[in-house]
């Protein structure tokens, strides 16, 4: 493996959770800084431009590249964007280690990725790097475990996290009960010490489901002081309410002291939690997916309130199949044991796993569609329109009952205005559905569609100096490329009902001069007959001057209304959902069908909408 980093600008390890990506990158470039690199742990590719030295051999290392829950589609968009910085850095000896989870990695949205490249990448599953049965009793060595604690047929039938394993095994003296079946099974007899903990220690248990809610970070100072709560933490749930209720439903009186808290994540430190300064998190990402498991299969109602939207989407899933068999919770705590069984799967690998999602049964399905309501508001609109679970019948119900209750300028704020913060909203939360599901449309995002969506264009400044790219973003464009066609019929009712027109739909800042569109009548465009903007000329970037100081932004650019129906249907095309084309269709004109004008420097200009319903 060095010797393959001293051959290649950049490598990727790739692994299990727990197989040691981390600590494998890690030591290699500190065998590297020995030889005179400087090494730069940094979270975002984009970061390498900020601190590169063409006079120094460095090492950049960044963890989990490509997202944690899923592929993170924006760090993929980067990662493409910035493809030549790694195969060619400013200093020629320069090196890029990054790690990314199999499950990442084998996700068909990267299978073009530079990343993925096979000489530059390290499987650490693969059959020339996986751990033989010499290197696994080194390491049992190396924690002090006796060398010979696992029979050969245990060593053979091991988890792919032995390396993560051996440090919890020797930290934790109560796992020792498991004996070696804790390297065969292990979610399951950590999840078996979570039901001991949750009862025998409560303050333990408590303080590990907090860490986890709070988003992986708690201290002493946010306990003492919610409002230094973890940033994401919901503004309508503080962190003093949310600590309020996970103490109450754990069973811990409300009046315990902060410290004793803090002291329980100090006792678990090195097992479950690590430290640093005065922040705990949890040792490993795969310990805060357990521990919402373990805590949220009993209570989802909690994770609805107060978990990530990212995670909401990724792991929380609707038990279509069995919610009618059951009655109420009280079945489903006495089936938790079958349930459990259930969840147990095979892998590629032949491993066993858990499915560690949190399934919700029917009478829970109107507190996820409150929940993506919340969402919408807070701008998680990838989330929310990208959950396949807001296509289900009584889900979606509910949503637009929520809807409902607001009036057309309320749901105009909400999804049909430009976002202020277009540049902030991240676009890629959701984890992208796989292909080869032939009941789930096509909703993921490749690179045309990104720039589709974000219509990012180039604005000038005065005296010709470029502004970078502007974005034009709204929310109802979520909800076309991910095909939610009852959700954007309601709308465009709502819309005619108020205005007698859907002239809304398709404004933006880019041609919000052109008034003349404002006298199109509703049924021409219904009959795609041409409007006066088919008449406007195609000269894209009229400077525009001005008496005013020179860091005024000056938007110089102006297109015809065609071109944002014909972007808006290239979504809809997009989605692979008929009914969202067909509603479209009815309200853009035949210019827009046909349009080749695109922003300058756009990717997409070669790009029409029938082209992409032929795909699609």
């Amino acid at each position: 493996m060095l010797e393959q980093v001293r051959s290649q600008p950049y490598v990727t390890f790739v692994g299990v959770p727990g197989s040691g990506k981390t600590a494998t990158a890690r030591h290699i470039a500190l065998i590297l800084q020995k030889e005179g690199y400087e090494i730069f742990p940094i979270k975002e590719i984009n970061k390498i431009e900020d601190y590169s030295n063409q006079n120094i051999p460095q090492v950049f290392v960044i963890d989990d590249v490509l997202g944690v829950f899923g592929v993170n589609e924006h760090e993929l968009h980067m990662i493409n964007k910035y493809s030549e910085r790694l195969k060619d850095p400013i200093n020629r000896k320069t090196k890029t280690l990054v790690t990314c989870r199999e499950a990442v990695f084998r996700n068909e949205l990267v299978s073009d990725c530079v990343l993925v490249k096979g000489k530059n990448t390290v499987l650490l599953q693969s059959k020339e790097n996986t751990l033989n049965d010499d290197d696994k009793q080194e390491l049992l060595e190396k924690y002090s475990l006796d060398r010979d604690f696992l029979t050969s047929d245990n060593l053979a039938s091991s988890s792919s996290m032995f390396p993560l394993l051996c440090k919890l095994f020797s930290s934790e003296p109560k796992l020792k009960v498991y004996g070696n079946s804790f390297f065969i099974s292990p979610i399951e007899c950590i999840l078996k010490e979570l039901d001991s903990l949750r009862i025998h220690n409560k303050h333990q248990y408590v303080s590990l489901v907090l860490l986890m809610a709070n988003k992986n970070k708690l201290s002493e100072k946010m306990l003492d002081n919610g409002n230094n709560a973890a940033k994401e933490t919901l503004e309508d749930n503080s962190f003093a309410e949310m600590k309020c209720s996970i103490l109450r439903t754990c069973k811990v009186p409300s009046t315990t002291d902060n410290f004793q808290l803090i002291n329980a994540l100090s006792e678990m430190k090195g097992t479950y939690t690590k430290k640093n300064d005065d922040e705990f998190t949890f040792i490993h990402d795969s310990m805060f997916e357990i521990i919402a498991y373990h805590f949220g299969r009993k209570y989802p109602e909690l994770i609805l309130q107060y978990a990530s939207s990212k995670y909401i989407a990724s792991y929380v899933k609707l038990d279509k199949d069995n919610s009618r068999k059951r009655k109420r919770e009280e079945e489903c705590e006495e089936d938790k044991e079958s349930e459990d069984k259930k969840r147990i799967q095979t892998s590629h690998e032949s491993e066993t796993i858990i499915d560690l999602s949190i399934k919700l049964h029917e009478p829970q399905y109107s507190m996820l569609a409150d929940r993506l309501f919340k969402d919408v508001y807070n701008g998680e609109f990838y989330d929310v329109f990208g959950n396949e679970a807001l296509k289900t019948p009584s889900v979606f119900q509910k949503f637009i009952a929520l809807l409902n209750k607001k009036s057309y300028n309320d749901l105009y704020t909400l999804l049909i205005s430009e976002l202020n913060n277009a540049s902030e909203v991240d676009t890629w939360n959701y984890e992208p559905k796989k292909y080869g599901d032939e009941e789930k449309k096509h909703t993921r995002l490749g690179m045309f569609e990104y720039d589709f969506l974000i219509n990012d264009t180039i604005i000038e400044r005065r005296h010709g100096r470029l502004y970078p790219y502007m974005s034009c973003l709204k929310g109802i464009q979520w909800v076309i490329i991910f095909g939610h066609y009852k959700i954007l019929q309601y709308i465009l009712d709502q819309m005619i009902q108020t205005n007698g027109n859907i002239i809304d739909l398709f404004l933006s800042r880019y041609n919000e001069d052109h008034q003349s569109y404002s006298f199109i009548n509703q049924t021409d465009i219904d009959n795609n007959v041409n409007s006066s903007c088919s008449d406007q000329d195609d000269d894209e970037a009229s400077f525009i001057d001005s008496d005013s100081n020179s860091d005024i932004i000056c938007d110089t650019y102006d297109e015809p209304f065609f071109v944002e129906q014909c972007r808006l249907l290239c979504l809809g095309c997009y989605s692979g959902d008929l009914d969202t084309v067909q509603i479209l269709l009815k309200h853009v004109n035949t210019d827009a069908l046909n349009n080749r004008v695109w922003p300058s420097g756009m990717v997409y200009f070669e790009k029409n909408p029938l082209i992409i319903a032929c795909k699609y």
